[in-house]
C-alpha cells in the first residue's frame, strides 16, 4: 500500500470487493513478525466475517507466518452477527 493511501480504507474496500467477487473459502498469510500487517488483517478479516475466522500460526517455508482462513461466502450473513 502507498503511504499516501494507508488509514484510508482503500486496501480494506479492494480486499472487501476481492471477497465478494469471489466467494468461497479464502486463506491470507502474513509474516509473524509484520506486526502492522497483522494489525490490518486481524481488523479487516475480522471486521468483514464479524470474527467468525481462525487464526494460526505456522511455519512455511521456514518462516513463522500467521494464517487467517474464512470462508468469503458467509461475509455479510446477518446469522454471523454478534
Amino acid at each position: 500500500m502507498l503511504k499516501k493511501f494507508k488509514g484510508l480504507g482503500v486496501g480494506r474496500q479492494a480486499f472487501k470487493a476481492l471477497v465478494d467477487q469471489f466467494q468461497g473459502k479464502w486463506q491470507v498469510r502474513v509474516l509473524k513478525e509484520n506486526e502492522q500487517g497483522l494489525a490490518f488483517w486481524e481488523a479487516v478479516v475480522g471486521g468483514l466475517t464479524r470474527g467468525n475466522f481462525i487464526r494460526r500460526v505456522a511455519l512455511d517455508e521456514e518462516l513463522p507466518m500467521c494464517f487467517f482462513w474464512f470462508d468469503g461466502g458467509d461475509v455479510g450473513r446477518p446469522e454471523l452477527e454478534k
